[in-house]
């Protein structure tokens, strides 16, 4: 992987929003690169500031309505359970 990739990756990591492969090779780049720890650190301050400079915010009705419907639609479209193992319901 390119240094500029690892690069990339260091604001997700900030927001721990890496999932488990990534946040290993992240951490596997980190052991021998300065430059990106630092930046690291500099992007884990930020996040911490900001996390405590705003105050929460309570979704819109609208938001929690399209958000469910998403869920919605994603379960009609799945397939059954039983479709999943090849079992019968006899």
């Amino acid at each position: 992987m390119v240094h500029e990739a690892y690069k990339e990756m260091i604001p997700a990591r900030a927001l721990s929003a890496l999932d488990a492969a990534e946040a290993q090779t992240l951490n596997e780049h980190l052991e021998n690169c300065d430059e990106c720890r630092k930046e690291l650190e500099e992007w884990q301050a930020t996040a911490a500031t900001l996390s405590l400079t705003s105050d929460p915010v309570e979704p819109s009705p609208a938001v929690r309505e399209r958000i469910l419907d998403e869920v919605r639609k994603d379960l009609s479209s799945a397939p059954s359970p039983l479709a999943l193992t090849g079992s019968d319901a006899t």
